[in-house]
Formats: C-alpha cells, sequence, structure tokens
C-alpha cells in the first residue's frame, strides 16, 4: 500500500506556488497603475511649465528685457532646446521639449529617443539656441531681434 504523504506534499508545493504567482502578478498590476498615474502628472507638469515658458518668452519679446522663470516640475526632467537636424519627430523646425532624463531609465540609447517617448514639444517660428537644462533651476529668457536665447540663471557663490 502506497503512502499519501509524498501527496500531500505535492498539492500543497503547488498552492503556494500559485499563491506565490498571484501576488507577483497583485504587485505588478499595482505598480503599473502608479506609474502611470505618475507619468500623467508627470505630462500635466511639463505641458503647464512650457506654456509658462512660452508666455514668459512672449514677455521677453515685447519688453526687450531678460525675463527670468524658475523651473520645478516636473522633477528630474530636462529642458532642451533643438533648433537642427537632430530632433524629435514632434518638432517641425526650432523647438524646445520637456523631457523625462534619460539618465533615470537606461532603456533608451539617447536624449532624443527618450523624448519622442516621454516628453512635451513645442515649436516655435524664432530661432532658439541650443540648451540642455535640468529642472530645478531658474531659467532666463532673452529676446535679441531675431532670435530667443535661453540659458540657466546660476548663482555664483562667493566669499562674503
Amino acid at each position: 500500500m502506497k503512502s499519501k504523504k509524498g501527496f500531500m506534499l505535492g498539492e500543497y508545493t503547488l498552492k503556494m506556488i500559485i499563491a506565490v504567482l498571484c501576488i507577483l502578478l497583485l504587485v505588478y498590476l499595482l505598480f503599473s497603475f502608479y506609474s502611470s498615474f505618475t507619468n500623467k502628472k508627470d505630462l500635466n507638469d511639463a505641458k503647464e511649465t512650457l506654456n509658462s515658458l512660452s508666455e514668459k518668452m512672449i514677455d521677453a519679446k515685447n519688453k526687450q528685457e531678460r525675463v527670468t522663470l524658475p523651473l520645478l516640475e516636473p522633477d528630474g526632467w530636462r529642458l532642451i532646446g533643438y533648433s537642427g537636424t537632430e530632433k524629435p519627430e514632434q518638432c517641425t523646425s526650432n523647438c524646445i521639449c520637456l523631457c523625462a532624463d534619460r539618465l533615470r531609465d537606461r532603456w533608451f540609447k539617447d536624449q532624443i529617443e527618450k523624448c519622442e517617448a516621454i516628453g512635451v514639444c513645442k515649436n516655435f517660428d524664432k530661432s532658439i539656441n541650443l540648451f540642455n537644462i535640468k529642472i530645478r533651476a531658474d531659467v532666463n529668457i532673452e529676446y535679441t531681434g531675431s532670435a530667443y536665447i535661453i540659458t540657466e540663471n546660476r548663482v555664483i557663490s562667493g566669499n562674503v
């Protein structure tokens, strides 16, 4: 007569494997839901920041003076100016993009690819200098009559 101890052990092991797989599936779904929520929030913040930058550019053009704008959202993203041939597909000529930083996610080989996947771009009719500024900085915006010049406002600390 056969012993049933071995059979019960296999049944218990199978239940444990199924339970662990279900828990892993739930964790994955929770992470996916959270990621999609934060990505949507970051894209909305990027659109708002790009719109406020565009308004400040108009102010700089109308007033013919330097305008400063603090860039705070979305944290960890980059403000990038494109004018050449290498630019995201969203750009037709001169454009400014707010994109997630490529260094945070190693899946993308370059920043342009990252901007195409997770980013917001806006085209401009005037020329724009090339820049790459990490968000959480102040930017200076100037209009020189034919082009916008956007630079990071660097605070130089010295001995007082």
